[in-house]
């Protein structure tokens, strides 16, 4: 309110200088006036001045005619006559000054009325402008509470679908932990299994070894045979039908050996298979204790950001209360104002209607000065026309030099980065600009209806001092005033029409500019939820890198693998006999050195962790078993 009624004085102080400045002008051109209709008095004066001889040549003339005939009658009658006309002269000044007297205070009562009126006309714009802003703080609270409570219902619909998410990550890693079980039990079945088949294995090789070196025997001791034999042919002998069934046995026995290879090699894989299974879902718990871990932490964020928001609300509640006591109060004092204002309009009224009263009696006598003052006018307008045309040129002038600085401004912006946003902001800065505009016609508008004002009193005045020195000019003046009178009325009807007009466009300039706040408030909203989901692309890249990293290390163990199934079907690579003990053994001395290459990883992952995503390669290839068909099934 003080900066207000600060603005307000200073506008009131440059409107008077204003007014002053046209004051000065406005003496100006009435001494010019008033050098102007004396010199047309004195010509007019002189014009009635020698037809008034020519009249008295004529009727001394005509006296000269009948002075020789009737005297003695004339010296008679004029001395009657000069009686008479000395008593209509006295009254006649009597008459005048009676009816100046009326007229001082005819005009003193209207300048009264007329200061009373403006008064009026102030309080009411005063009260109008303080029910528009106090209307405009209960929208701006209204909109506020309702972004608030959109903000709450959004916040509980996020928290409700996360508390969701997690029960859902709950009973999956439920499930999971049976799976875990279940799947342990079978591997510790597979290895009792393993080491069964194992050994049954390792007696079948050495039967074989047996074999094949009693086969070799057998094998020396039939080419001896045949070399001996060599002349002879004795199919039915008993030694030809015992190397028959030798030579069967043979093939039978390596077509055995051959399938147990097999069984052999089948076995070796399922338990490479069973291997990678249990240790992908080791990861698998891992990476959903992970995930637990981390709900549970957005669980309590939530819970944080819920606690704020009530804060938040409850504050936003009692402002509210606030708010609403302020505007009651505003309301108990709109209803004074109203009931101030109905008064003063009755009084207006009532000033309204006995100053047409004094007007209509005014008008009578106002007609004589008619004529002087309409060639004052004529003059005037061409003055004032030529006034409001370098003011339209200035106008005129003043918009296009704004309309050029907010070009070059919008095209060194638009060379600029900024993308919509800055286009809103500039569409926000150019309403405001224009806003200013229409501030400026308004007081234009408001100082050329306060001019007019202060020409009418000049006019008024100026009236009043020639009806004062003129003798016989009483009735043209109240005619030209009541014509001025009127010509004011009808331009103050036309200003509050434009002032109106103005009022219109200013309330809806304001309520483009709300929506143009609005729509930038949206697009920041938008440009912030992006940068979000650009910060989970980034991460999903990064997995996604971490992800191609492991599936290479598969195929390259893979391809290993593959070789070596290869040099075991094909002979070239021999399986070693080993215990369970040495196997055991081996086992645990590569988890030891698995774990502490796993603790230095960690250790270099705290002290260097923009080197994270090189880490996590290294211990996905440390932490890494081979099972070729099932990741080949996912």
């Amino acid at each position: 309110m003080l900066q207000c009624w600060l603005e307000a004085e200073t506008n009131w102080k440059k409107l008077i200088l204003s007014l002053n400045w046209y004051r000065k002008n406005l003496r100006l051109l009435m001494a010019e006036n008033e050098t102007l209709s004396r010199q047309k008095r004195k010509s007019g004066d002189e014009v009635q001045f020698l037809i008034d001889k020519i009249e008295v040549l004529k009727e001394q003339r005509f006296r000269t005619m009948e002075e020789l005939n009737s005297f003695d009658e004339m010296l008679k009658g004029g001395d009657l006559d000069l009686k008479n006309a000395e008593q209509l002269s006295e009254a006649l000044k009597a008459d005048e000054e009676h009816i100046l007297k009326q007229i001082s205070l005819a005009c003193g009562e209207k300048m009264r009325l007329e200061k009373a009126y403006m008064e009026k006309l102030i309080y009411r714009d005063t009260a109008g402008k303080m029910v528009t802003h106090v209307n405009d703080l209960i929208l701006k609270m209204v909109e506020e509470h309702k972004n608030k409570e959109l903000k709450m219902y959004k916040l509980e619909n996020q928290l409700a679908k996360e508390m969701v998410e997690l029960e859902i990550l709950k009973g999956s890693l439920k499930e999971t932990e049976l799976e875990l079980e279940s799947a342990n039990t079978n591997v510790n079945q597979l290895d009792s299994n393993y080491g069964k088949i194992e050994n049954n294995i390792m007696k079948l090789i050495n039967k074989e070894y047996e074999l094949k070196s009693s086969v070799a025997v057998k094998k020396k001791n039939l080419e001896n045979l045949e070399k001996s034999w060599a002349n002879k042919t004795y199919l039915d002998s008993p030694l030809v039908i015992k190397k028959r069934k030798l030579s069967e046995n043979i093939t039978r026995l390596e077509q055995s050996i051959e399938e147990k290879e097999e069984v052999w090699l089948e076995f070796q894989e399922g338990c490479l298979r069973a291997s990678n299974k249990r240790q992908k879902q080791l990861e698998r718990i891992n990476f959903l204790r992970k995930q637990v871990i981390m709900m549970e932490g957005t669980l309590e964020r939530l819970d944080k950001n819920l606690n704020e928001q009530k804060r938040e609300f409850h504050q936003v509640l009692n402002s509210l209360e606030n708010h609403r006591r302020k505007i009651c109060a505003l309301q108990v004092a709109e209803l004074k104002q109203g009931k101030m204002r109905q008064q003063a309009e009755e009084n207006t009224r009532e000033l309204e209607e006995s100053f047409i009263n004094l007007l209509k009696n005014l008008e009578a006598e106002s007609m004589a000065l008619q004529q002087e003052v309409w060639e004052l006018e004529e003059e005037n307008e061409k003055k004032v026309q030529t006034t409001d045309m370098l003011q339209r040129e200035l106008l005129e002038w003043n918009k296009k030099y704004s309309m050029a600085i907010d070009l070059r401004k919008e095209i060194e912006e638009e060379k600029q980065k900024g993308g919509e946003i800055a286009a809103m902001k500039q569409e926000i800065h150019r309403m405001e600009i224009r806003f200013s505009n229409l501030r400026k016609v308004e007081e234009r508008l408001t100082n050329d209806l306060e001019l007019c004002l202060s020409r009418r009193d000049s006019i008024i005045d100026s009236a009043e001092a020639r009806e004062k020195r003129a003798q016989t000019s009483g009735i043209t003046v109240r005619a030209q005033a009541w014509r001025r009178m009127e010509d004011t009325r009808a331009k103050l009807r036309t200003l509050s029409r434009e002032s109106r007009q103005l009022r219109k466009e200013k309330l809806t300039c304001l309520e483009h500019r709300r929506f143009i706040s609005g729509e930038a408030e949206f697009w920041k909203m938008n440009v912030k939820y992006l940068s979000h989901s650009l910060e989970r692309l980034e991460h999903q890249i990064k997995e996604g890198q971490i992800h191609c990293h492991s599936t290479l290390e598969m195929t390259v163990m893979r391809q290993r693998k593959a070789k070596l199934l290869e040099e075991l079907k094909n002979g070239r690579y021999r399986v070693l006999g080993k215990t369970e003990e040495n196997l055991a053994a081996k086992e645990e001395s590569t988890i030891k050195i698995k774990n502490i290459l796993l603790s230095i990883i960690d250790k270099l992952k705290k002290d260097f962790p923009l080197l994270s995503l090189q880490l996590k390669q290294i211990e996905n290839t440390i932490s890494y078993n081979l099972d070729p068909e099932e990741t080949e099934n996912n």
